[in-house]
Parts: structure tokens; sequence; C-alpha cells
């Protein structure tokens, strides 16, 4: 951040919004989940997975993808 010419504190953008949406959408953690998810989801479908089975493998993907990000956020914000 940095301030202008009046003393108001303005954000100076470092990259296009598109890239990182494009960024967060194709990082390796959020495909395996996306690719698990799917996998699942077929496999519920098709009747090779239990209903209870499915839903503790979406609870613990998203945990897993949860916990990724926070520890990726606390290993790559410096603090």
């Amino acid at each position: 951040m940095t301030e202008d010419a009046h003393g108001q504190t303005i954000v100076i953008p470092t990259g296009s919004v598109w890239g990182d949406i494009a960024e967060r959408f194709t990082s390796r953690k959020f495909l395996l989940s996306v690719g698990a998810l799917a996998v699942s989801s077929v496999a519920l479908m098709k009747g090779h997975m239990s209903d209870l089975v499915y839903v503790g493998l979406v609870g613990t993907v998203l945990g897993i993808h949860a916990a990724g990000s926070i520890v990726d956020k606390k290993l790559n914000s410096g603090g």
C-alpha cells in the first residue's frame, strides 16, 4: 500500500482479476479435491458406494482441502 498526494492510503493492484481466478482454480490442491469429489460422486450414482461413505468422504476431502489452505497461507505469508 502507498499514499496518494492527499495522504489517503491506496491499494496498487499487482495482477489482473482473471489471472488471480485462474491461479486459484488451477492449483494442484483444488484440482485434486475436485477430482476426488467427481470420482466419488460417480461411484455413488453407479451404486458402488453407500451414501454414508460418500458423506464421510466429502467431509474428509473438504477438511483436508481447508487444512491445506490454512497451512499454505501460514507458510507463504511469512507469519
